[in-house]
């Protein structure tokens, strides 16, 4: 059996082809394994900050508590006002 010059010529065609696709699927999961890592990294520094973030976990449930009662404060004085606006506007049509 014979192998003929252009067969050869399409299979060199077709394995740099190939080579080419492999470098990319080769490049696209370096970026994946590489993010992923970062993924890790960042679970990581999340995770050392809630053990840190324990022992005062007095101290942070009260500067939680804190930040809501402020923020429902705020919303309770927004609440007021928007009252007092429509009661202004209602008092000078009439």
């Amino acid at each position: 059996m014979q192998v003929q010059p252009e067969g050869l010529s399409g299979d060199g065609a077709r394995l740099r082809a190939l080579a080419g696709e492999l470098d990319t699927i080769r490049a696209v999961l370096a970026r994946e394994i590489a993010a992923d890592e970062g993924w890790e990294r960042d679970d990581e520094a999340g995770r050392q900050l809630g053990e840190s973030l324990e022992p005062n976990g007095e101290i942070t449930m009260d500067l939680f508590s804190q930040v809501v009662t402020q923020l429902s404060g705020t919303a309770d004085d927004v609440e007021a006002t928007g009252r007092l606006a429509a009661e202004t506007d209602g008092g000078m049509k009439a």
